[in-house]
């Protein structure tokens, strides 16, 4: 199979997994305590990787920076979407965290020498101008802006696959992922000073089932074909949260936010299609 193709059926499956895990994330009482979450969510998900992963070789120290880099990124971009969708709806949160795909073809272009078709450029300033009719400085809650953080922190993520050496694994990706940032949790849960309770550790295992399929789906996507040209299936998952928002919650979209996302997503298809039928 085409890897473009195998890249973007993969990550058409994983996110619907992402708006199922930011549905159990919009779930969680801010009261709970959210490093207290994180900590039980990592842990958790060490129990269900040792099965599947077994005993990891521990890398070589360049590796691991990798690794720890992909850690603390992945932990920061965690806060961000959880604090950010106590405020927002689910199809709001969503419309701004895919502004990652945009970010990832700047930074892409910056960091790691790709050369976007000039398409896709405009297609990405036509995203970040949905991302501000969405935003509109002043309009919306802070937390807005926490939305598209966690899109930056995803897109940072991502490209940092790339700097992994192509021996490695998706399970050595996601093992080392999930167990490097523990440290840091485990001071930041005792600092919140709350313990677990059944409904906290419940929604941490909801979370990590989602939420592992969903990372696995991304590490072989990104890691299979170019960042840009499996990017704009990450759009797909804006359908599945306005779905999962209107059944669950009851959320009714704008038309601010129903016109920036439309900006974000019909121009990145469209590069993707004027690149498909030019292979």
């Amino acid at each position: 199979m085409n890897p473009v193709l195998a890249a973007w059926l993969l990550l058409l499956a994983g996110n619907l997994f992402s708006a199922l895990y930011d549905l159990v994330l919009k779930l969680i009482d801010g009261d709970q305590g959210l490093l207290q979450f994180l900590f039980w969510r990592h842990l958790l998900a060490l129990g269900l990787l040792l099965p599947w992963t077994g005993l990891v070789k521990v890398p070589a120290k360049k590796v691991m920076q990798v690794h720890l880099a992909r850690g603390v990124v992945a932990l920061l971009g965690a806060l961000a979407v959880i604090q950010a969708l106590q405020s927002l709806p689910l199809g709001t949160f969503m419309a701004l965290f895919l502004s990652a795909p945009v970010q990832m073809v700047i930074l892409a272009a910056l960091f790691f020498g790709e050369r976007p078709s000039r398409p896709l450029w405009i297609a990405t300033f036509l995203g970040l101008a949905g991302v501000c009719l969405i935003v509109r400085p002043g309009s919306l809650h802070a937390d807005a802006w926490l939305g598209f953080a966690s899109g930056t922190a995803f897109a940072l993520g991502s490209l940092l696959l790339k700097k992994l050496p192509a021996d490695t694994t998706s399970k050595d990706t996601l093992w080392w992922q999930t167990l490097l940032p523990l440290p840091f949790l485990a001071l930041g849960a005792w600092w919140e000073g709350k313990g677990p309770n059944l409904e906290l550790l419940s929604l941490a295992l909801l979370a990590n089932l989602t939420l592992l399929v969903y990372q696995w789906t991304v590490v072989v996507a990104y890691r299979r074909a170019p960042v840009a040209l499996v990017a704009g299936a990450e759009y797909t998952g804006l359908l599945y949260s306005l779905l999962l928002g209107y059944w669950w919650f009851a959320e009714i979209p704008n038309a601010w936010m129903l016109a920036g996302a439309t900006l974000i997503v019909l121009p990145m298809l469209w590069s993707q299609l004027r690149h498909h039928r030019s292979l």
